[in-house]
């Protein structure tokens, strides 16, 4: 948990916002926020063991832990498929050294664009996550606001 994050009593009640914490050992403490109508802003101060994430953060929460494995897994494809352009580029030079020097140039060319291919893969692979990861926050975020919002607005009577 941290400042800014909505959380809930774990025995239920409402949405609240953390403030503030106080490192009180051996237990920290959070200030939550929230405004209770005919009452104004209430303060209380919980134990991190008497709070949840809200639905919205805890997916948040869920959402960049994957995103943060799928990276992983994402450098390492990439990190084995450089290791692979490299061996490549080994064998083809091995080959092209007994041949003439233009014979040479047009190997390295051609590992030099295969090089540049694989760059380019990676940097469409980084953009696409990054675009990822902004588009998930963006819908957690929208989420957490309309949560908000909905536990801010007064109760209909009938």
């Amino acid at each position: 948990m941290k400042i800014g994050d909505t959380v809930q009593l774990k025995s239920g009640g409402p949405l609240m916002t953390i403030d503030s914490l106080y490192n009180a050992e051996p237990v920290n403490r959070w200030t939550c926020v929230w405004f209770k109508e005919g009452v104004g802003l209430l303060k209380p101060v919980y134990t991190e063991a008497e709070l949840i994430l809200s639905g919205a953060e805890a997916k948040l929460e869920v959402v960049e832990k994957e995103i943060e494995a799928a990276a992983e897994i994402v450098e390492t494809k990439v990190e084995a498929e450089v290791v692979v352009v490299e061996t490549k580029v080994e064998e083809a030079v091995k080959v092209a050294e007994p041949k003439v020097e233009p014979e040479v140039v047009a190997v390295e060319a051609k590992v030099e664009a295969e090089v540049t291919k694989v760059e380019a893969g990676v940097k469409a692979v980084e953009t696409k996550v990054e675009t990822k990861v902004e588009a998930v926050k963006a819908a957690v975020e929208a989420e957490v606001t309309k949560v908000v919002k909905g536990a801010s607005k007064p109760a209909e009577t009938k």
